[in-house]
């Protein structure tokens, strides 16, 4: 386990070669986008962040950003407004970032991305324009459509680093690879499409780890711990079976095992730069650096607990590789994610 006062050690200790000079947040107007983008900031780095926002966080984001232009004069904050929920409207972000990150003071290069958009589907599917479910458009195919764009761009950086925060300690070897959406009948359910998600971020991003163009990206998918987000009851549904909203049902469990937003906002930072994974990052506390999924230190994705340590099956992605799921998965996905490519 990564004590704070590890993470906090940690933090503070940046430098020419480690600031994250460029980041980008798809979720940081909310939940833990939100508090990684605002620990990020109050260490008062010289950063440039750009935030994906939706036109229901309008409202809400020229607020947060005067709050955080002014506990750090040095952050060059801009916000982009498009729906990630949408394939079209991600691509013409990613295009937006691509054009102006290249254009960074002539330096070019993206050393942070971080993904955290999405909810818990406990209100049932809900199909896209793009005829997927928007949880599965927000949790998996907008995160890829924004990141294989930017690739180049990662590699002009001293050390990058791709960060999709979601459930990897769900990974296991149940699949569902014939029914990759959940369409068949009683397939689509929270948990289920959850675990899915879940599971196909890890598999995909393991393929672009192991690329050897991308050998100095740091790839890492992390199950973030119980944050109070509100986004297990955001879109809930009062019925029969749940008279109640689940922030009423779940407000024990919360009690006991809450992870604060300074806690969560200050170990995704700590993921973002700590050399205990790849890179030139801070060095802190016990052990040297971690074997990612290639099984090499500093090589392949790097699949992450709420503690920031590494926890994946072995068995269970040996299986998923052996069985061919995971060219399944690259290659389903690419069929939609093609036309925005």
């Amino acid at each position: 386990m990564v004590t704070l006062t590890t993470v906090r050690t940690s933090n503070v200790q940046f430098d020419e070669k480690t600031i994250p000079r460029t980041c980008i947040f798809v979720g940081g107007t909310s939940g833990i986008g939100k508090f990684t983008l605002a620990e990020l900031v109050s260490l008062g780095v010289p950063t440039k962040a750009y935030i994906m926002v939706r036109k229901a966080s309008e409202g809400a984001m020229n607020p947060l950003l005067e709050e955080l232009r002014r506990k750090n004069a040095r952050a060059d904050l801009r916000w982009i407004k498009g729906g990630v929920g949408s394939l079209a409207e991600v691509r013409r972000i990613s295009d937006i970032v691509v054009k102006e990150a290249s254009e960074n003071d002539g330096i070019g290069g993206v050393d942070f991305v971080c993904m955290s958009a999405g909810y818990a589907p406990f209100g049932g599917r809900n199909n896209t324009e793009d005829d997927l479910d928007i949880t599965h458009a927000l949790k998996y195919y907008g995160r890829l459509l924004l990141t294989l764009p930017l690739l180049p761009l990662l590699r002009l950086s001293p050390s990058p680093r791709v960060l999709t925060i979601l459930g990897s300690s769900m990974l296991s070897a149940s699949l569902n690879i014939s029914d990759m959406h959940l369409e068949r009948p009683g397939a689509f359910g929270a948990i289920a499409s959850q675990t899915q998600m879940s599971n196909v971020n890890t598999l995909f991003f393991d393929h672009p780890s192991s690329d050897a163009a991308n050998a100095r990206i740091f790839f890492i998918h992390n199950s973030p711990g119980a944050v109070d987000t509100g986004n297990m009851a955001r879109y809930h549904v009062a019925s029969w079976k749940s008279t109640f909203p689940l922030t009423t049902l779940l407000k024990p469990i919360d009690w006991v095992i809450n992870i604060s937003e300074q806690e969560t906002g200050g170990r995704h930072v700590y993921i973002a730069r700590s050399g205990k994974f790849r890179g030139a990052g801070p060095l802190v506390g016990d052990g040297g650096k971690e074997k990612g999924t290639m099984g090499r230190e500093g090589g392949g994705l790097f699949i992450l607990n709420h503690k920031c340590d590494v926890s994946v099956s072995d068995k269970a992605l040996v299986t998923l590789r052996n069985e061919g799921q995971e060219e399944v998965v690259v290659k389903e996905t690419m069929k939609i994610l093609g036309p925005f490519l």
